[in-house]
């Protein structure tokens, strides 16, 4: 059983840096999801040009971070909520950042909101059962605006497929198995993944499910390591305006 929790752990790491895109060059894990560099910046408007109003592009959703009270999370942008019960352990907002590489106290919200604009990914929930048997993350990749405008859920879905199971390979695992699938999630039809992966004594089973809002794209991974429970953790969540 042990293997089996270390193997989940493992798995959720294996997920986030591929799925998120994160890292540098330098750092960047193989099979990470290489997104296209960005075209070049337009150049700076004379002096006596009044520079324009900061607003978001008229496609582009202001992204909020989600809420956690008690056993709650709700996320207004991607419009779904969740409730977990006594035997899961979730994260605070401190070890969200923490898990995202981003400062561990952030005073105010405008300096959280600064730290993520430059961050690569981010961690917005994090839940465990106490075993680890069942394992919930939801991870933000910020899109550079090429990536933006050429992948939705379903084409970005394509683009990381072949390469999860390639990573997985590379981290020992026995076999990778993945299935684009479109699912019902909390009152929508979203893309995802079913993936089974094989490792040394017994399987990890994931459903990776996608939402593209604005300049990001944000991955929710269900990870079952004893049994595939991950049709049954989709009841977790359900959709704000229901």
């Amino acid at each position: 059983m042990k293997k089996r929790w270390i193997a989940v752990i493992l798995t959720a790491m294996t997920l986030a840096a591929l799925l998120a895109g994160c890292g540098g060059a330098a750092e960047k894990p193989s099979g990470t999801l290489d997104t296209p560099t960005p075209t070049a910046q337009p150049t700076e408007a004379p002096e006596e040009t009044a520079a324009p109003e900061e607003t978001p592009a008229p496609d582009e959703t202001m992204l909020t971070l989600g809420t956690i009270q008690g056993g709650r999370y709700e996320n207004e942008t991607l419009g779904i909520g969740a409730e977990f019960d006594s035997d899961w352990l979730i994260a605070d907002r401190e070890e969200l950042n923490a898990l995202g590489g981003l400062a561990a106290e952030v005073i105010t919200d405008e300096e959280l909101r600064a730290a993520m604009e430059k961050a690569d990914y981010f961690y917005d929930l994090y839940a465990r059962t106490e075993d680890n048997a069942l394992l919930v993350q939801l991870v933000f990749e910020k899109l550079n605006a090429v990536a933006a405008a050429l992948y939705d859920e379903d084409k970005y879905a394509d683009a990381v497929k072949d390469q999860i199971a390639d990573s997985f390979a590379k981290q020992g695992a026995k076999s990778c198995d993945v299935e684009k699938v479109t699912l019902d999630f909390a009152g929508a039809e979203r893309t995802a993944l079913n993936i089974t992966v094989e490792f040394e004594g017994g399987f990890v089973y994931e459903k990776a499910i996608f939402f593209q809002t604005g300049g990001y794209m944000a991955t929710l991974t269900l990870i079952s390591s004893q049994s595939d429970f991950t049709d049954d953790m989709t009841g977790l969540f359900f959709g704000l305006d229901d």
